[in-house]
């Protein structure tokens, strides 16, 4: 503990005192206070933070200038979840020794843990000038940059950071991320296998690259990584949840759906969280069960066929819970007693079950897939769209849907252009009518597409316009699966590499009979499915 201080001394420097380890002892120099300091560091290491801070603070009230000390308490606050505290003292320590490099390094620790990302960067910045091989100030600054989202920077920080230490597993991993980022996936792959080259047990990184070799269709190698990453950490649910998926794409439902359930306890994984007893898939002898979708409107409509079955085979009074773009359509479909649409109130349930579930709960094989066409569209609008699609006009007809949400993760891969619907244009005695309601650009030369998204509402609208065509040309949206679950005749131009629910290599879908896949020979080649459609067009 600090004590009063002593007479002034004859030296010029002040005197103060200063109990340490049991004994009193006299400094006549402030330096001489390092001891003390690299005592509080010790504790600070051992993890005794209470009594490193203690010392921390004793420096300070003694040498309130002590930027060292200042910076170390600010880290150490930090990692007692007192953020604005570390802050505003690792903010005080960089501004008395701006050119320390290590006092500007805590404060982009600080920083970027307040999310302060502009002040973090400045920060990392600040200490690779005074000291250009501090590979981890390169390797942090990649990470701010990253979550920025200036990810260019963020490369160029992290080759910057594996080249002045190419031996750090870590380092490598966070490149490959950034690098992923930005849909470099085989560099990403390399820096994945870098890393766990360089440490076996890196389960993060083993997890990467099985996911990116799985979308390469590299099947054998994806499943020795989720297997090393689980190896690992056998509790790592976003590897499981990875593990289940491989599964699912190669039709082993019964292995795929419970590691599939691993995605609820991924932080990120976006789904409602319910308080409540969730359905264990019992009869539930007419209790109300609450059932909730999750991921995009395909993946609510695809599943949607499970919801009848709670009613029909487990006696449950279903509410759904879902987007409003959807409960028009919903509300009309044989058991469900009542859709809310989201922001309104929930009304008391007895358990709750998300959608993506109930394929675990019924044991649904491939072969057991509840069968299409499942939803039905309501009949007075099917009639309305009959009217303004003019029923005298004998050509037929062909939705099309060339883009998906730009928000979706797989949008960029998905897509198309209306100029790669080009093939089409040769079909002669045809009307195609449009299915989306955004992302109209210019149609190829000579392909007329007739436009209704000002009328499309909601999904119950596109269902009743669909209802009124002869078949439809999807790329892998909603739509497309409002379509197949209409029992609509629908062909869909197959972006590679494609999501798990369409299984490898098939041409078809267990999940609708009605539908045909088009997949691409290569990542990004639309004129080769566009080109075989155009031609069995021909051929109708």
């Amino acid at each position: 503990m600090v004590q009063p201080a002593g007479a002034a001394s004859t030296d010029a420097a002040p005197a103060f005192f200063l109990r340490g380890r049991g004994k009193i002892v006299r400094f006549m120099d402030p330096r001489t206070i390092q001891p003390f300091f690299d005592a509080a560091r010790m504790s600070h290491q051992a993890g005794r933070l209470s009594e490193a801070e203690a010392s921390y603070r004793q420096i300070l009230s003694l040498l309130p200038q002590h930027a060292d000390a200042m910076s170390m308490l600010g880290m150490l606050l930090l990692q007692m979840g007192r953020t604005q505290e570390a802050l505003s003292l690792t903010r005080q320590a960089a501004a008395i020794a701006p050119r320390s490099p290590i006092l500007q390094f805590n404060l982009g620790v600080v920083s970027a843990s307040a999310e302060q990302l502009d002040e973090a960067i400045a920060a990392y910045r600040a200490a690779i000038s005074t000291a250009p091989t501090l590979f981890e100030a390169h390797n942090n600054l990649g990470n701010a940059l990253r979550k920025a989202g200036r990810l260019d920077e963020a490369i160029a920080a992290f080759r910057q950071a594996v080249a002045l230490w190419p031996n750090s597993a870590q380092t490598h991993y966070n490149f490959g991320n950034a690098l992923q980022d930005v849909g470099k996936t085989d560099e990403a792959a390399d820096a994945y296998a870098r890393a766990v080259s360089l440490r076996p047990d890196h389960a993060p990184a083993h997890l990467n690259l099985g996911n990116i070799l799985r979308m390469a269709n590299k099947t054998d190698e994806a499943t020795e990584h989720y297997r090393a990453a689980l190896a690992a950490q056998p509790d790592f649910p976003e590897a499981q949840w990875s593990m289940g998926l491989h599964h699912l794409q190669h039709g082993r439902f019964e292995q795929g759906w419970p590691l599939f359930e691993a995605r609820l306890r991924v932080e990120q994984f976006p789904v409602r969280r319910i308080d409540g007893a969730i359905w264990d898939g019992s009869d539930l002898h007419g209790r109300r069960i609450l059932i909730y979708p999750e991921g995009g409107f395909g993946d609510a409509i695809q599943f949607f066929r499970f919801a009848r079955l709670v009613h029909e085979q487990r006696g449950g009074h279903v509410l759904f819970a879902g987007p409003p773009e959807l409960k028009r359509l919903f509300s009309i479909q044989p058991g469900i007693e009542k859709y809310i649409a989201d922001g309104e109130p929930l009304e008391p349930f007895d358990v709750h079950c998300p959608l993506l579930s109930l394929p675990l709960r019924f044991g649904t094989k491939i072969d057991t897939i509840p069968p299409a066409p499942y939803l039905h569209a309501d009949p007075p609008l099917v009639e309305q769209w009959k009217r303004r699609l003019n029923p005298s006009d004998a050509r037929m007809k062909i939705g099309l849907v060339w883009a998906g949400s730009p928000q979706n993760l797989n949008d960029i891969n998905r897509s198309m252009s209306m100029e790669q619907l080009a093939p089409l244009a040769e079909i002669k005695g045809v009307r195609f009518i449009g299915l989306q309601k955004e992302r109209w650009g210019t149609p190829a030369a000579g392909l007329e597409i007739e436009n209704f998204s000002e009328q499309l509402s909601d999904y119950a609208e596109t269902a009743a316009l669909v209802s009124n065509l002869d078949m439809a040309i999807c790329v892998d949206t909603s739509v497309a699966h409002l379509c197949g679950a209409l029992g609509k005749p629908t062909w869909v131009p197959m972006c590679e590499p494609t999501e798990w629910r369409w299984l490898l290599e098939r041409e078809d879908s267990p999940w609708y009979g009605s539908m045909r896949l088009f997949r691409q020979p290569r990542p990004g080649d639309w004129e080769t499915p566009m080109r075989r459609i155009a031609e069995e067009l021909k051929a109708k």
